[in-house]
Parts: structure tokens; C-alpha cells; sequence
């Protein structure tokens, strides 16, 4: 028995909407929150490509927004592959900073966006994301949660997350993480939204 899904016809926006605005918080600060979104095929391949995208930004993220500036406590970089009711894959980026540092650390955020389209990421923080994943997928397969978690997602969309994760995972290239990105990226779906204390 295969259930029907049904569209709510609840739509993430298109093109490019900004929102800043101010409001009063316990702790003066901007959150800023970051999402990325464009239409994408819903199998193995993307999912790997699309979480170790998502690892390789955080690394970058980590370096440049945290060490380097010393502008936040950290960037939380998250994504996820949706199925129904439309192929779609999303990045979101979340990350406070002092008011101040704000706009120097967004250009940040969207200058690394536009290089990992332009170049891809340094064989260094690709092979950390491969060796990562690859000895995390080791430690799942002894999890029952893991199995039973592969099994729904095999049964309700087809795809099998265990057979060839670790073929493909040593298999991805800079280019290929490159390509990913400018494909998704050039789709031009961003929301950014920043909340930030008043003065």
C-alpha cells in the first residue's frame, strides 16, 4: 500500500528576500539566520553531496567567521534533502555576532558561498569531511537505530542510504562538490534574515 501525499501548497519563498529588523534582547546581539534553497534530484549521490557541502562550509565557516574574526561563538551550518512534495535541497546558516560585526561577517558568509561555486573546497577540508563521514557510517552500521532509520527511508522513498554510502562518500571529487554548489547556489533562492538589538 503506497500512500498518497498530499500538497498543502505551503511554499518556501523564491528569489531573494531580506528581512532585517530590530528588537529588544536579553543579550545585545544580531541573529542572523541564512537559507538556501533550489530544486535538486532526491537520491544517494545529492544526499552525500549536498551534507558534505554543508560539512566543508562549516570548517570554512569555523575558520574564517570564528578564528579568524573571533565574531561569534560559531556557525551552524545545517541542510536537509526533501522528497515530497517537491525535490528540494536547503542549506541554512545560523550564526549571533555583536551588532557591529554583523555586516563584515555576512560579507564573509556570502563570499565563501561564491567561492566554493567558483573553485570548490581545498583537497584539505574535502578529505577531512570523507574520512569524517566514512568512519561515522562504520560506527552506525553497528546501531540498530541506523538500520531501522535506512529501512523507513527505503520503503517510503525508494532510496537506499547504506548500499554503495561508502563507495560514493571516497568517490566525490573537488569538482564535483563544486558543480553541486554552483548548481544550487545559481537557482537563487536566499532568505536572510537578521534580528539585531537596537543601539
Amino acid at each position: 500500500l503506497k500512500e498518497a501525499i498530499e500538497d498543502s501548497k505551503i511554499k518556501m519563498p523564491q528569489g531573494v528576500y531580506k528581512n532585517e529588523f530590530i528588537r529588544k534582547q536579553e543579550t545585545t546581539k544580531a541573529s542572523n539566520f541564512v537559507l538556501l534553497s533550489g530544486n535538486c534530484k532526491y537520491d544517494l549521490k545529492n544526499n552525500i553531496l549536498l551534507d558534505m557541502t554543508s560539512q566543508i562550509l562549516d570548517l570554512v565557516y569555523t575558520a574564517k567567521v570564528r578564528e579568524d574574526e573571533g565574531g561569534t561563538y560559531g556557525v551552524y551550518v545545517g541542510n536537509q534533502l526533501i522528497k515530497y512534495p517537491k525535490e528540494k535541497a536547503i542549506i541554512q546558516i545560523i550564526f549571533d555576532t555583536a551588532p557591529e560585526k554583523r555586516e563584515k561577517l555576512m560579507k564573509i558568509i556570502f563570499a565563501e558561498l561564491e567561492n566554493i561555486t567558483k573553485i570548490g573546497p581545498s583537497e584539505v577540508d574535502l578529505n577531512k569531511v570523507k574520512e569524517f563521514m566514512l568512519k561515522k557510517h562504520t560506527e552506525n552500521l553497528k546501531e540498530n537505530r541506523y538500520w531501522l532509520n535506512s529501512i523507513d527511508e527505503y520503503l517510503f522513498t525508494g532510496m537506499n542510504p547504506i548500499k554503495d554510502f561508502a563507495q560514493v562518500v571516497s568517490s566525490i571529487t573537488i569538482k564535483d562538490i563544486q558543480k553541486f554548489a554552483d548548481d544550487l547556489f545559481k537557482q537563487k533562492n536566499e532568505i536572510e534574515v537578521s534580528m539585531i538589538s537596537p543601539e
